[in-house]
């Protein structure tokens, strides 16, 4: 397979940057006595920036079937190790990601490809359906699948507790995203229902649940760990944000 990009030593800490820094994964994981390797917590993270660019390809504002064969062909080319099919590619995300992709078991190259092409056909669905409950259960599919591209393998450690936080949280991001950009998604085309408030109220509401779930999946200790690391997260956003504000002022 060609070289998209120079291969990381696996002794090399993890790329600095939004695209593959996912360190702060590795600190929730943590949380649930999950010790993720430097190389799982790279990966995380291209995996992350490849989600992104899967979504953008879903989310085209051009036919829906059209949109899902874009996003299969991408995947085949990526499973067929055949790079020079990603056309959809800035940054290199797609080629950073194959390259991975071609040194994982063939059990985790199932399981992604797997999920990643259940989130197409999850997409494809949510443009066809005017039914708020029936689209409710699409988004919570959907983020079940991308929370599960997320655990982590066992290998020798007690995953459960972090897969049930990541599989709530999923549902919880999902439907969260969907309630604030419903307008948008419905002006292009991406859903059909429409962006009212009470099915905005009705996604949130649903979302209940699930919050309480990713709550109640934690011990007090580990809940203490968790809004700590959130707290800080927060505080280093808007601190960043801050920056740039002043920086970009005068």
């Amino acid at each position: 397979m060609p070289d998209l990009m120079p291969q990381l030593p696996l002794s090399e800490p993890a790329p600095q940057g939004p695209d593959y820094d996912l360190r702060l994964f590795g600190e929730l994981a943590a949380c649930f006595d999950v010790r993720l390797t430097e190389t799982e917590i790279v990966d995380y993270g291209i995996t992350l920036a490849t989600m992104g660019v899967l979504d953008d390809i879903l989310d085209e504002p051009i036919d829906g079937t059209v949109a899902r064969a874009n996003h299969q062909a991408h995947l085949n080319a990526i499973a067929n190790n055949t790079p020079e099919a990603l056309t959809h590619n800035p940054h290199n995300i797609l080629g950073t990601y194959a390259v991975r992709f071609a040194e994982w078991s063939p059990d985790r190259q199932y399981h992604h490809m797997h999920h990643f092409s259940a989130i197409g056909d999850i997409a494809l669905q949510k443009r066809e359906t005017d039914n708020v409950q029936e689209l409710f259960a699409l988004l919570k599919e959907e983020g079940r699948r991308y929370a599960s591209v997320f655990m982590p393998d066992q290998k020798g450690r007690d995953t459960h507790a972090f897969d049930t936080f990541l599989d709530s949280g999923g549902i919880c991001a999902v439907l969260a995203d969907t309630a604030w950009d419903l307008k948008g998604d419905y002006q292009q085309g991406l859903v059909q229902v429409k962006p009212t408030t009470a099915n905005r109220a009705y996604f949130l509401g649903r979302m209940v649940p699930f919050a309480r779930h990713v709550l109640e999946s934690a011990t007090p200790q580990q809940s203490k760990q968790l809004g700590q690391l959130l707290r800080g997260a927060v505080l280093g956003a808007s601190s960043r944000v801050s920056v740039s504000k002043v920086g970009s002022t005068g």
